[in-house]
């Protein structure tokens, strides 16, 4: 406005002098520079009145110029505030506009595109940001915010983590409690992501301390931080911990918003995976059923989270052994998946993953490779080349054909996965240890036994790195060390290892898991090959509680068992006539659980 008045302004020595100048005041609008363009100032107007009334304000005189050198100081100091002001302001507009620009960075944008001249604009920024800003705090700590989220974004976790730090320092200044847990647990996400998720576990801890309690904003917070503890610790191998956290979350989430609100249903979807691994089956099963229901009311039917729900309810049916209500459930979520607007999305490749899964659990092993290799042709469309879930879908198909018995695609499979894994985290980060111990399952079966073993124990030693060494996150590895060391025929050797993982998986998951049958088969097998046979009846006979327990049968594992007590006895009789009949016995029980597994193949969609 002060533009337009100067240039019609009555006195000519106060208009612009040419069009040029006017351009120039008009260019310093735009970018948010002073002009030039002024209300008439105090002296302006006091000096027209005083050529209008010399004699009536000379008296005056004295007065005004008295009061003006005291008017002076305080422009002055009005002045520099307001300066100071428009500069912070100009730096928050710049900081949201950068927020604006890179906080949409992630794999879904990124698509499969060259990183490496974002990441080196994103480096130049972050090496100037203390200079560029460092009288505005406020400003640098959310720039620094925008610069961490998007090098999370790109799976530079490391970089990601210095930059929260950053922000953190200066939120740690300013004392805010809900500002500093609000950091520590962006920090605690990208050290758990780096796959360090011992050292995210006390940045948790101390952000938890700051909100004991919490309403609004906090409360959001404060459930975000349980759900990022809790996943802490299902990586770290505490797997009944991090059940109990996600159950605390349910109950606070269900108290504060409604057992049917969205968030509840949310939380239900990720921690029925958490039961399920704690061998809380049941509960496992009730909270996806609980999920689905409220997703359903909340959400588009074709909504990719209801999928996610029938495929996890689906695995839950064929533990069951209710094959036909599972693959039904299967199709409905496959029928979803295939109406996604963008089939390239990230949690639309992530969720063909879950599909090849489920039927592979499932027994169809051509679906199971033909969903894997949709998934992986559509994550090498949107993914760079070494990105995770790239390496995830190479892993996925390498699991699928090994079951098949094409074990030379499996292994190129499982290298390539490696590859990728070993690139993005390094040889011991994190989904390294499930390619290694999965490419020395296929060597073993390959007949390349002290390579598989090699592997193992690279696995295993990773595995240990991250979680320490008695955990429940070490039993894979233990159980494919072992099945290595049987497999070259070292039994003794395998019966340690067998010994140990069983000590882990009862301190850790308790007496009642049925993730321990395996090491217990496993461990009488080598028993039964030791000539150890008193000590292998009793193992079978622990095997046997554990999924008599279960309520329900599972039929592989039992048909494990079965064929375990049948080699036992037969070895057994052979010095003890006495222990015949009960070879009969076993054989008898074993043959109806094959003609039950018979019958489960032909119902195969």
């Amino acid at each position: 406005d002060w533009i337009v008045m100067r240039c019609l302004d009555k006195d000519r020595t106060r208009r612009y002098d040419t069009a040029v100048s006017i351009a120039h005041d008009l260019r310093r609008y735009l970018q948010d520079e002073p002009v030039e363009a002024r209300p008439p100032s105090a002296f302006y107007r006091l000096g027209k009145m005083v050529r209008r009334h010399r004699l009536i304000t000379a008296a005056a005189a004295a007065l005004v110029i008295g009061a003006g050198v005291a008017a002076w100081q305080a422009v002055r100091a009005t002045r520099a505030e307001s300066a100071a002001r428009a500069e912070a302001e100009k730096s928050g507009r710049v900081a949201g506009f950068l927020h604006a620009t890179l906080g949409e960075i992630g794999p879904g944008v990124l698509r499969g595109r060259d990183t490496s001249l974002l990441k080196e604009m994103l480096d130049r920024a972050a090496k100037r940001l203390p200079a560029e800003l460092g009288g505005l705090p406020e400003a640098q700590r959310d720039l620094y915010h925008t610069l961490g989220w998007s090098y999370y974004g790109m799976s530079e976790y490391a970089n990601a983590e210095a930059m929260f730090q950053a922000a953190l320092g200066i939120a740690r200044q300013r004392g805010v409690p809900g500002e500093i847990a609000d950091k520590l647990n962006q920090v605690a996400m990208a050290v758990l992501d780096g796959g360090d998720p011992v050292r995210s576990e006390p940045l948790l801890r101390e952000a938890l301390a700051l909100v004991p309690t919490a309403a609004g904003e906090t409360l959001a917070l404060r459930h975000d931080l349980l759900r990022v503890l809790a996943s802490a610790q299902q990586k770290r191998g505490q797997i009944r911990e991090a059940a109990a956290t996600g159950r605390d979350l349910l109950a606070s989430q269900r108290a504060q918003l409604g057992r049917e609100s969205l968030p509840v249903g949310r939380t239900l979807s990720i921690f029925a995976s958490y039961e399920a691994d704690a061998g809380n089956l049941a509960l496992s099963e009730a909270m996806y059923g609980e999920a689905l229901r409220i997703f359903r009311a909340h959400l588009d039917a074709n909504n990719i989270r209801i999928a996610e729900m029938l495929v996890g309810l689906a695995r839950c049916r064929i533990e069951h052994g209710i094959f036909v209500e599972a693959e039904s459930m299967l199709r409905d979520a496959e029928g979803i998946l295939r109406r996604q607007p963008d089939p390239q999305a990230t949690w639309s490749v992530v969720h063909y993953g879950y599909l090849a899964r489920a039927w592979w659990l499932r027994g169809d092993y051509d679906r199971a490779e033909r969903l894997a290799r949709e998934q992986l042709a559509l994550a090498e469309k949107a993914f760079s080349p070494h990105h995770a879930f790239v390496g995830q879908s190479h892993l996925m198909l390498a699991i699928v054909l090994q079951k098949r018995g094409q074990r030379e695609e499996a292994e190129a499979a499982s290298r390539k996965a490696l590859a990728i894994f070993e690139q993005t985290y390094g040889r011991k980060g994190r989904h390294a240890p499930n390619s290694l111990e999965q490419l020395a399952r296929i060597l073993k079966d390959l007949g390349r036994n002290p390579e598989a073993e090699t592997l193992c124990r690279e696995a295993l030693a990773a595995r240990r790195a991250t979680v320490g060494a008695n955990n429940a996150g070490v039993l894979s590895s233990l159980v494919a060390l072992a099945e290595v060391q049987a497999a070259r025929g070292d039994d003794a050797a395998a019966a340690i290892t067998n010994r140990e993982s069983l000590a882990i998986g009862r301190e850790h998951l308790g007496n009642r898991h049925p993730a321990l049958t395996r090491s217990l088969v496993a461990l009488a097998e080598n028993l039964i090959k030791l000539g150890g046979f008193p000590e292998a009846e009793t193992t079978l006979a622990e095997a046997e509680r554990i999924e008599t327990a279960l309520g329900y049968v599972r039929l592989e594992p039992q048909r494990d068992w079965h064929r375990a007590q049948v080699r036992l006895y037969t070895a057994w009789a052979a010095g003890d006539p006495a222990r015949a009949p009960r070879v009969a016995e076993w054989q008898q029980k074993l043959d109806a659980l094959d003609a039950a597994a018979a019958r489960t193949a032909e119902r195969k969609p």
